[in-house]
């Protein structure tokens, strides 16, 4: 492949990207989206201030994406970190059910050729997607076992509560039976 300038990576990317939010929820709201997280990385990287998202919904045959040339005098690093983080964000803001194929399909979408240079700046679609099968096993494997600690916890507090209970209660129950409504809040 010839070499690719950053600013068409960079557009190729973003709009592709927009696309397939766009297929997942709306086109508008892809590229609301897709604008607000350019903007929120502008600060982390000033060279997407040469980025400009467009809300084309009713222009039919205009690109939301333009890029000026000045993103190529960026490091490629750089622009690779961007990218990396702009695929995670829009990833992460489609949801655990969503996100599960996002980087496959942008994978394809994308294209061998793009995926070579993209590589090249440091941006492994393959060891992303595998980055988040691995946060997803792990979110349910801490859900699963966080569930049984406390399952355990609760079965442990509650024969706590209910030794003594019955240890100091009866001789408060006996004094004052209608008033009894800790014990009753701690019953099951």
């Amino acid at each position: 492949m010839p070499e690719v300038d950053k600013s068409e990576i960079m557009r190729r990317v973003l709009q592709t990207l927009i696309d397939m939010s766009g297929r997942k929820t709306t086109k508008g709201l892809a590229v609301i989206k897709m604008s607000t997280l350019i903007t929120k990385l502008q600060d982390k990287y000033d060279f997407l201030k040469n980025v400009e998202i467009k809300d084309t919904r009713f222009v039919e045959f205009e690109d939301p994406v333009s890029v000026m040339s000045g993103i190529n005098k960026a490091k490629s690093d750089d622009v690779g970190r961007a990218i990396h983080d702009i695929i995670k964000d829009m990833n992460d803001s489609l949801g655990d059910d969503a996100g599960h194929f996002f980087i496959k399909e942008l994978r394809r979408n994308i294209g061998d050729d793009y995926s070579t240079v993209m590589e090249d700046m440091g941006v492994d679609l393959g060891l992303m997607q595998l980055e988040f099968e691995v946060n997803q096993m792990t979110k349910k494997l801490e859900k699963t076992w966080f569930s049984e600690q406390m399952h355990v916890l609760d079965r442990c507090v509650y024969k706590y509560i209910d030794i003594i209970l019955n240890a100091y209660i009866p001789a408060y129950a006996s004094e004052h039976p209608p008033t009894n409504k800790v014990y009753k809040l701690f019953r099951y």
